[in-house]
């Protein structure tokens, strides 16, 4: 009797203890200025800063905004995420209809008291935009203010309740009667064990307070705050209506069609070789230009219209040759002057002839023969001195633009020098690279893509016969005549007569993503956003063909994609 008496006191000691030390260690400690003492509860209730609904057909998609009272509706397109001004939103809840109004482009408003209720409410939305008529069906949540103050302010007991208070408490009983039994006659030990196991235990929790944190940060659902941007660990990205609408998301419906094989190949703009020509220096000499000053590039020119002045220099081999020269020609021309003059004077000397009539002494024949020579003596110098000294005008042999002036006033230049190049802008070839292994039938229709995106139809012309740098090169011309630069890297697209079915998107809605892999942005929901790797090459000048990454039906953005990659 006297060993069970003793063994009871010893149980109710032992749970005493324990009571008295949960009480004051396991319970859930309240937040109080400066310190956490525990490890916060992990919660997925979405923190927002107002409630929203949000519903999606086939025609549209809805997002509301409930402001304490007012509920803003975004109304856009679901294929092309386009706002939708001008339509008609009704709004059934109980029996009720309520229309929202226009307050801006593509924003609605309705008002109502049921707004502000606490609870689920089913919502019936009809939607008509034109000719477009269309039912959603949406809930809105509204949350109970006074909920989280009912649950702080509950009763003290109520933590006894909880799995994280009530299982210790059992297994702490459980111990109690085991060390009981065990000490029997070791009281103290046995109780003291018992109080540092509970104490010890982490059956309780403390909550945070202003300025500390010494437990577990509360785990919580993606969308901290419904007004702002952001990206998630997935990549993933929550970008808001208003916030889609200032950056002009757009997207497309992706599907397959069959499409011809198209293949790029990577080459630059070049002059036409027949249309193409160049002024050059035909001799030794000083380069001139007229009062209005040298041609600049760009500069358009005509067939035969002049373009510089060469004032033709002599080496002094040359010039000691001709002064040679025209010092015979002179000292013979001097000769026949005198001759000239002699036989001038003669001329007028008369002799009769059978009384009859008078002859000159100086046949008229030979003092001709002197005055053809003496002319041909001067034409033969005036001709010596133009050539050696006589400046010479450089002409243009075709009609074109200046591309390139090689020359300054007063420069000299050697014969053969190539002064000025001139081409028609309007006839022009591209030069292709084709790399080993890229095949491409000649036959095949062409196409010649430029930077801005344009293109333009390709004859083609002829391939290299050998290996440059590893390459051939392929040459074709532009059949439109219009002005290219020179020089200007392009693409020219190859279309074989082979097709297969894929999925075409733009070239502006694949972007970089951060692992530097092509991506495209998928949109999941009205708000919500994911990145895909995707596998793709170049179609034509506006489109690239998807390889893989993108199936039929997806939402893919293509406008403002390289935009929604910046979101952090």
């Amino acid at each position: 009797m006297v060993s069970s008496t003793r063994f009871l006191s010893r149980l109710l000691i032992i749970n005493a203890l324990y009571f008295f030390v949960t009480t004051f260690t396991s319970i859930d400690v309240r937040a109080h200025g400066g310190h956490d003492h525990g490890k916060e509860k992990t919660t997925k209730i979405v923190q927002q800063e107002n409630p929203k609904l949000s519903a999606e057909s086939e025609l549209f998609q809805l997002v509301g905004v409930n402001n304490g009272g007012t509920l803003e509706i975004h109304l856009d397109e679901y294929i092309t995420n386009a706002p939708i001004e001008n339509a008609i939103i009704e709004i059934t809840l109980d029996g009720e209809t309520y229309v929202a109004k226009e307050i801006s482009a593509a924003l609605y408003a309705v008002e109502g008291e049921w707004l502000r209720q606490a609870g689920k409410h089913n919502l019936v939305i009809s939607v008509t935009a034109g000719e477009r008529i269309d039912l959603l069906l949406a809930d809105l949540i509204v949350p109970d203010p006074t909920k989280d103050l009912k649950e702080e302010t509950g009763q003290w007991w109520a933590t006894y309740l909880k799995p994280a208070v009530s299982i210790p408490l059992v297994i702490s009983l459980a111990v109690g009667v085991l060390l009981g039994l065990f000490f029997r006659n070791a009281v103290f030990p046995a109780t003291t064990l018992a109080v540092l196991f509970l104490a010890f235990w982490p059956a309780g929790t403390a909550s945070a307070h202003e300025g500390h944190d010494h437990g577990v940060k509360k785990s919580g659902e993606k969308f901290s705050d419904g007004s702002q941007p952001k990206r998630f660990p997935d990549g993933s990205i929550y970008l808001p209506k208003p916030s889609q609408r200032l950056l002009k998301i757009r997207t497309i419906i992706a599907k397959k069609t069959q499409q011809a094989r198209k293949r790029a190949l990577l080459g630059q703009i070049i002059a036409d070789p027949a249309n193409k020509a160049v002024v050059q220096a035909v001799r030794n000499g000083r380069v001139e230009f007229s009062p209005s000053g040298p041609p600049v590039i760009g500069q358009r020119v005509t067939k035969g219209e002049t373009i510089a002045t060469l004032i033709p220099i002599l080496s002094p081999e040359a010039l000691a040759g001709l002064s040679e020269q025209i010092g015979s020609l002179n000292q013979e021309i001097a000769l026949t002057a005198q001759r000239l003059d002699n036989l001038g004077k003669l001329a007028k000397v008369t002799v009769k002839s059978g009384g009859k009539s008078s002859l000159s002494a100086v046949p008229k024949n030979q003092v001709t023969e002197l005055v053809i020579k003496m002319e041909q003596l001067k034409k033969r110098r005036e001709k010596i001195n133009a050539i050696s000294f006589g400046p010479i005008d450089l002409v243009a042999s075709r009609s074109g633009i200046i591309i390139s002036v090689d020359t300054r006033t007063g420069q000299v230049v050697s014969a053969g020098d190539t002064l000025v190049e001139i081409i028609d802008p309007r006839r022009v070839w591209v030069e292709a690279i084709v790399y080993p292994g890229q095949t491409f039938d000649e036959k095949a229709s062409s196409r010649v893509v430029l930077q801005d995106r344009s293109s333009m139809p390709l004859s083609f012309i002829s391939r290299s016969a050998s290996l440059k740098a590893q390459t051939l090169t392929a040459f074709f011309r532009v059949e439109n005549e219009k002005a290219i630069p020179l020089g200007t890297p392009v693409k020219v697209m190859l279309e074989s007569k082979q097709k297969q079915k894929s999925i075409l998107l733009p070239l502006d809605a694949i972007v970089r993503g951060s692992s530097g892999l092509s991506i495209v942005w998928i949109q999941m929901t009205p708000e919500q956003f994911r990145p895909q790797i995707v596998q793709a090459e170049t179609f034509d000048s506006l489109n690239a063909m998807i390889l893989s990454g993108v199936k039929s039906g997806d939402r893919v953005v293509t406008r403002g994609a390289s935009l929604l990659n910046q979101v952090r």
